[in-house]
């Protein structure tokens, strides 16, 4: 703290000044007695003070004014003087009031504080308050008397505005200080003269501490950060944003390195109100995170890849198959029934995986243009449900075993039994797709209490430790080398996690890498209930 903001702090030092000041305003305008109202804007009203105790303290208290009633009012919302000659007539409530003190004339200027800038320029006006200067002693009150007291006025303003808005300015300033550190993305000020005096603990990923607040941004950027020195010049030289993008090695959860990708951006600090170097105040640097962004952009375009061709695989299956059949009936040689089957068997199979895939795609589409789901929730035959579902997938790959464990006493679940038959295929496909050596998949469901807990597992390739939180990300898909060449939207399993959570369930994965996945979700009997408020 300097020793100029210690003088504003210490209230003897304030009350001493301002009394002084209103002894010059009674003795330069030949005035009985005056008296300050300050604003509390966050109560609407002026309020009096008096550092000389000419009034008592029952008097102050009655003394008070709206901000937009009285000639207080007025002057304070219009930053104009007024004089009232005779009082006797004035039906004001604050004139009656001042009237009730032995006031007879009376003249009110505004208290206003100005803000100026490093060149001592005005750039912004306040007013903080009124001044009442009451019964002239000889003459009456005119123009040469309100300039006395708005001098006089705007010089109290000075203490006055410090002693009520320095510790308001103050918590401001250490609220906008702890807004810049809680950011997630970097932020670094540079003053016109090129010093750093403001940077957030994100800036440390570029090296950048607190101890380099004060020097200057050539010193500071050295060797590794050389190029945003140059980014900096640049933006001092033209006044125009410059950016680039930069990997830069960071500690993942396990504290190993990990790259993720940064946008710097580099704009100019114009202040508009100021002559000094036309308005340029230097400029601040951002440092953003966009690795998940580019991650979904890679993933949006091997999306529209892997969409393409897992609807044109079956297309191209049933076609062909269609194409085959209808080839053999016009050449008077059909199929026998055996084969027939078969054909038709294919062309099922595939059209159901297209409907899968659609109905996915219909979903998510619901979802990206913010739209909600809703379900069709009645109580239905839960153990008939999963048999069902878990036969269809054993019509499609036949060279898997099902295992499946479910209660006979299982009670009728309340659920949306399409949405639920989506998820518990969606698990059973992901099962048998990331099994290439066949296997076992085992279905299982428990009751606990008013909850039923589904689980898959299979005897595949497994998920790696640390894919294991993302696995139900919107198009994620798991990058490792047991994973290559096998194909996926990166939906499945995204979508399932939506409609677990809109029936006011969870879904979890547990797996070990080159031992198989077990995926599970948990669902209320009853179905979603109302959240309670």
């Amino acid at each position: 703290m300097t020793d100029y903001d210690a003088q504003f702090l210490d209230p003897e030092r304030q009350i001493r000044a301002v009394r002084s000041l209103i002894k010059r305003a009674t003795n330069l305008t030949q005035v009985d007695r005056v008296l300050l109202m300050l604003a509390q804007r966050s109560e609407g009203r002026l309020v009096a003070i008096d550092p000389c105790g000419e009034f008592s303290r029952s008097d102050l208290r009655a003394i008070q004014a709206p901000l937009w009633q009285g000639i207080s009012g007025e002057v304070f919302r219009s930053g104009r003087p007024q004089i009232v000659r005779d009082v006797t007539d004035d039906t004001r409530e604050d004139v009656a009031m001042l009237r009730s003190l032995g006031a007879r004339n009376l003249l009110t200027v505004p208290i206003i504080y100005r803000y100026r800038d490093s060149e001592g320029d005005v750039v912004k006006e306040t007013t903080v308050g009124v001044l009442h200067a009451l019964n002239k002693r000889h003459g009456e009150f005119d123009t040469h008397d309100q300039q006395i007291l708005l001098i006089l006025g705007g010089q109290a303003s000075q203490l006055i505005a410090h002693t009520e808005l320095y510790p308001i300015a103050h918590e401001f300033e250490r609220t906008i200080s702890d807004t810049i550190q809680s950011m997630s993305i970097g932020m670094l000020a540079i003053s016109a003269e090129g010093m750093l005096f403001e940077a957030n603990r994100e800036m440390q990923r570029l090296g950048i501490r607190q101890e380099d607040i004060g020097k200057h941004y050539q010193d500071v950027f050295q060797k590794g950060t050389s190029f945003l020195a140059q980014l900096v010049d640049q933006v001092f030289r033209y006044r125009e944003s410059r950016g680039t993008e930069i990997t830069i090695e960071t500690p993942n959860e396990e504290g190993k390195g990990e790259p993720r990708i940064y946008r710097i951006q580099v704009d100019p600090i114009l202040n508009h109100a100021s002559q000094r170097n036309n308005g340029f105040a230097g400029a601040v640097v951002i440092l953003q995170d966009l690795t998940a962004r580019r991650e979904e952009e890679q993933m949006q375009n091997s999306f529209v890849s892997v969409i393409s061709h897992d609807l044109r695989t079956p297309l191209t299956a049933i076609q062909g198959f269609v194409d085959t059949m209808l080839m053999a009936i016009n050449d008077g040689m059909p199929f026998d029934e055996e084969t027939t089957k078969e054909f038709l068997t294919i062309i099922n199979h595939n059209s159901h995986r297209m409907l899968r895939l659609v109905n996915d795609i219909l979903v998510l589409a619901r979802l990206s243009k913010g739209m909600s789901l809703e379900l069709s929730l009645r109580p239905y035959d839960f153990k008939a449900s999963i048999d069902m579902v878990v036969e269809s997938q054993r019509s499609f790959t036949p060279q898997f075993q099902f295992e499946v464990e479910i209660p006979e006493d299982l009670p009728e679940v309340v659920a949306d039994q399409e949405r639920i038959e989506q998820v518990v295929s969606n698990l059973l496909s992901n099962a048998t797709k990331y099994s290439p050596q066949g296997g076992t998949v085992s279905v299982k469901v428990v009751r606990n209490g008013d909850q039923i807990t589904v689980s898959v597992t299979d005897q595949g390739i497994g998920i790696p430790k640390e894919a294991l939180s993302k696995m139900f990300g919107r198009l994620y898909r798991v990058e490792s080398e047991k994973h290559k060449g096998i194909k996926g939207t990166g939906l499945g399993l995204y979508l399932c996690k939506t409609l677990i959570e809109l029936h006011n369930g969870t879904i979890g994965v547990e797996s070990e890498y080159g031992h198989g996945s077990t995926f599970y979700f948990t669902i209320p009997i009853q179905g979603p209930q109302p959240k309670s408020s």
